[in-house]
């Protein structure tokens, strides 16, 4: 049986997805609207946390970074676990670099964090496929 979907608080959860939609066209292209409602998956994160660990990467990976969300935190029936990161960048982004973000990120917002960083355009790892997949931009 499927779980009625809750409203979302404000201030909570990455406040403002809902609002994403207001001022949509009525018809939309199917590609259209799976790419926008894509984003806007539930993520177990506060307005704060999405803050701080955009600040972070953007600081050490530089502002044209994509930054996605998956694992466990994108899926409201489970609880507790790590906060896994998928990083697009458009410049190198070495395992030092990932190391760096990762360190920061726990120091900051007192969570564990896994970090997938790639450069934009090169050949993912069937990982790195699975992980893009099942990911939501972090608002």
């Amino acid at each position: 049986m499927a779980r009625p979907r809750r409203e979302p608080k404000p201030g909570g959860r990455c406040a403002g997805r809902a609002d994403m939609l207001k001022g949509l066209p009525e018809r939309k292209s199917l590609l259209t609207f799976f790419l926008h409602t894509a984003s806007l998956r539930s993520m177990r994160l506060s307005s704060h946390q999405c803050e701080k660990i955009r600040e972070i990467v953007e600081r050490i990976a530089g502002t044209g970074a994509g930054i996605f969300v998956f694992g466990s935190r994108v899926d409201d029936d489970r609880r507790g676990g790590d906060v896994d990161l998928f990083i697009e960048t458009s410049g190198p982004l070495d395992l030092l670099l990932a190391s760096r973000i990762t360190t920061r990120l726990e120091a900051s917002l007192q969570l564990p964090f896994d970090v997938v960083a790639v450069r934009r355009g090169s050949v993912l790892t069937p990982f790195q496929t699975m992980a893009r997949s099942r990911a939501s931009l972090l608002p």
